[in-house]
């Protein structure tokens, strides 16, 4: 959640990254989400895995963030690194 979104409960900031790993028309779509406030990022092998994790993350109530970035284990982009 990025300062702009604090007290703002129907607002999160999110990075999308897409990319392709090869150049054909085939080549399937990869992505990641990233908080820019904790830059913990999450990645998806697949357009179809993000999907569920969005409506995940649009109806989970909005946590005040962290003092201490140690603690921030409930943070849904803490639960998996970056999938390339």
């Amino acid at each position: 959640m990025a300062n702009d979104d604090l007290g703002r409960p129907e607002g999160k900031t999110l990075i999308l990254r897409l990319w392709r790993d090869d150049c054909g028309p085939d080549a399937p779509w990869r992505c990641s989400v990233e908080d820019p406030l904790s830059r913990q990022r999450r990645g998806f092998s697949t357009l179809a895995e993000l999907v569920p994790f969005l409506h995940l993350l649009t109806t989970t109530p909005i946590q005040p963030p962290e003092a201490d970035p140690r603690t921030a284990g409930r943070d849904p982009l803490k639960h998996r690194n970056e999938t390339t």
